[in-house]
């Protein structure tokens, strides 16, 4: 049984994160998602730990993706 798409397409922008100093942090809550954590992904820099983008877990798959290719 081969890797759903989800989780290469998380591990592709992982790894394009990560050439260019950043890391993509997952929401671990998984029930009672709530304002301050809605259960997606969050983009940080990798050096000195201070998030870019998704402060309260809201970005999606496809918005990490337009956040690197824009």
């Amino acid at each position: 049984m081969g890797e759903s798409t989800t989780i290469k397409k998380e591990r592709k922008l992982r790894r394009e994160l990560r050439s260019c100093g950043l890391l993509l942090k997952k929401s671990r809550r998984k029930n009672n998602i709530n304002a301050d954590n809605r259960g997606g992904y969050m983009i940080m820099e990798a050096s000195l730990n201070v998030i870019v983008r998704g402060s309260i877990f809201e970005l999606s798959l496809e918005d990490v993706e337009d956040y690197l290719h824009n």
